[in-house]
């Protein structure tokens, strides 16, 4: 088993990129629940940063360099799932330049605010 190193490199960064998800899901929630009004351009850059990190970890080329390499390897059961999985996911970030990314979380984030209030008027003439 040659790839035990690398297996484990890979199953770190799922680990990191995992929990950095984590918190900006837990960001969004807050900002959905909880969160003031006057926090929304905040909020919209602290989504940004996070999903930017999460995006550079997912398209690092250490990464693929090394889920490529086991997707060769004769892996079983859960980490060939795993592996097959994961290098469709990195796959299509590797499509999406950084900016995009941190654009849309910035732009995603600022619009629910915006439907929100629209929702709350009932007024969902901007939207047309």
């Amino acid at each position: 088993m040659s790839y035990v190193k690398e297996l484990e490199y890979v199953k770190k960064m799922q680990k990191e990129i995992l929990l950095l998800a984590r918190t900006s899901a837990l960001l969004r929630w807050d900002q959905q629940t909880h969160m003031p009004k006057l926090g929304l351009e905040g909020r919209a850059d602290q989504l940004s940063l996070i999903d930017s990190l999460v995006h550079e970890k997912l398209i690092s080329g250490d990464l693929f360099k090394n889920v490529k390499k086991l997707l060769k390897e004769n892996l079983e059961g859960d980490d060939k799932i795993m592996i097959k999985k994961f290098y469709r996911d990195i796959d299509k970030a590797r499509k999406l330049p950084k900016e995009f990314v941190e654009e849309l979380s910035k732009v995603t984030s600022k619009a629910f605010s915006v439907w929100l209030d629209a929702r709350e008027k009932n007024d969902f003439s901007i939207f047309q």
